[in-house]
């Protein structure tokens, strides 16, 4: 599967892209249970290669966040298949 490249993000002048994780304990603690969504600048959502990361943790807080521009779903010989939310997909025009 090919991912979007950032020169494609860039035309578009987008400039964050959205990502979510998970609540932690202390979070749950205080009610604060819901699913996390922040935006991360498009630099820091590719690899020195080009290739777009499906997660990462952040720099300033070390917590795992996942791309929500692909939904990721397991099968039963637990393999993920990432699949393009229609959100981002570019205009054929």
């Amino acid at each position: 599967m090919k991912f979007i490249c950032k020169e494609f993000y860039l035309n578009k002048e987008i400039k964050t892209l959205p990502y979510w994780r998970n609540a932690i304990k202390e979070e749950i603690k205080l009610g604060y249970g819901a699913t996390h969504h922040r935006d991360f600048d498009i630099a820091d959502c590719y690899t020195e290669e080009g290739v777009y990361k499906l997660k990462f943790r952040g720099k300033d807080d070390g917590l795992l966040y996942y791309s929500s521009n692909y939904e990721s779903y397991i099968t039963r010989s637990n393999k993920i298949k990432p699949q393009l939310n229609d959100m981002y997909m570019p205009d054929w025009e």
